[in-house]
Parts: C-alpha cells; structure tokens; sequence
C-alpha cells in the first residue's frame, strides 16, 4: 500500500491511499505554495487528510492496517503532469504518532 498525503499532481496538492482495491483520493483547493502543514489520521476503515489544520478530504474504502514506510519524495515525472526537471523540497519537521 501506499498513502499519499501530500502528492503534488500537476501543481495541485493531493491526497491518496493505494491499496489493491484502488487509489481513491482527491486534491486540494487553494494555493500550497510556500511553508504549510500537511496531516493523515489513519483510523481503522478510513484516513482523513488536513492541510493547514482543515479537513481537505476522508477515505473510507480500501483502508488497510499493513505498515507503510514513511517516504519524503520529491519525485520527477512529465506523464503526469509534474515536473519535468528536479525540484527542492525543504521541509521544516516530520512527526509521526501511535497509540499504545
């Protein structure tokens, strides 16, 4: 699996949650440029996504409990609708937490 929550798709900031059974998600509205907050809360059946602290969008379908890697990638491809040459992603924190 794969969840995406921040994945900017043709200059668009989107979200995704990849799984066999699809890669159900969306795109945020706005401008994402410059410093922000990006956040999943990964709940048993569903993942809600917030940037800047507002919902921006909930998946409840195809949600798994398999452990995924924590991946920062700053990926180039023109087929879909990125860039076309590489970029700088500066990132400020990363922060992850569990319940016990």
């Amino acid at each position: 699996g794969e969840m995406d929550v921040l994945e900017g798709l043709g200059g668009q900031a989107c979200y995704h949650f990849h799984s066999p059974a699809g890669g159900p998600g969306g795109c945020a509205t706005g401008s994402f440029t410059g410093w922000h907050t990006y956040g999943a809360n990964w709940k048993p059946g569903s993942v809600t996504y917030y940037y800047d602290g507002n919902v921006v969008g909930t998946i409840t379908t195809g949600i798994t409990s398999a452990p995924m890697y924590l991946i920062l990638n700053d990926a180039v491809s023109s087929s879909i609708g990125g860039p076309s040459r590489a970029a700088t992603m500066k990132v400020a924190y990363v922060r992850v937490w569990t319940k016990a």
